[in-house]
């Protein structure tokens, strides 16, 4: 009998883990495990300013994802053409004011689900250098929630979002790891 596929992704800090407590990347290679990311993970890892950290962050993200899928919603400054949900056949799941377009995206309430999670994250951390990771914890969040993936982090501020706004199956690396080895 074969095992169900399970579908997990990743936030970025979880490749720093990998490095940092030497976490063999044989782990990651389970046959009932799909794991996957959006370009936001590899936009962030690709900005990482140490050339080496990021060489070696990029590595892991080539060697363990298995396949990438576009984000549900598109944000302005965060989102790649191409690489979300804003084709002219589907609507987005929620609009960005000065990025959606009229008819390529559904237009609710302030109240979306990237929205939410985006505003709850400004909320819990209103430093303005963490502008940037909370567009793309919310993009991230978004996508793994509407696909029904597991999503495997550390980030302390978006686990209190989720866990007050209800959504989402979490767990840390080390439980992934330990599930999954």
């Amino acid at each position: 009998m074969q095992k169900q596929l399970n579908y997990f992704m990743f936030d970025t800090n979880v490749f720093n883990d990998i490095l940092d407590n030497q976490i063999s990347l044989n782990s990651f290679n389970q046959k009932n495990i799909m794991l996957c990311a959006t370009h936001v993970l590899f936009d962030e890892l690709n900005n990482t300013k140490n050339k080496k950290r990021r060489d070696e962050t990029l590595h892991v993200f080539e060697t363990i994802i298995d396949s990438s899928l576009e984000t549900e919603s598109s944000a302005v400054g965060q989102s790649r053409v191409g690489f979300c949900k804003t084709g002219e056949t589907l609507p987005t799941e929620s609009s960005v004011y000065g990025n959606s377009k009229y008819g390529q995206s559904k237009y609710t309430d302030t109240n979306s689900l990237y929205e939410l999670i985006y505003k709850k994250l400004r909320e819990v951390n209103s430093r303005k250098n963490k502008e940037k990771n909370h567009r793309y914890d919310a993009l991230i969040s978004e996508t793994a929630i509407k696909n029904n993936f597991t999503l495997v982090f550390r980030d302390t501020d978006l686990n209190t979002v989720l866990d007050e706004l209800g959504y989402c199956n979490k767990m840390s690396l080390e439980s992934f790891v330990k599930e999954n080895s």
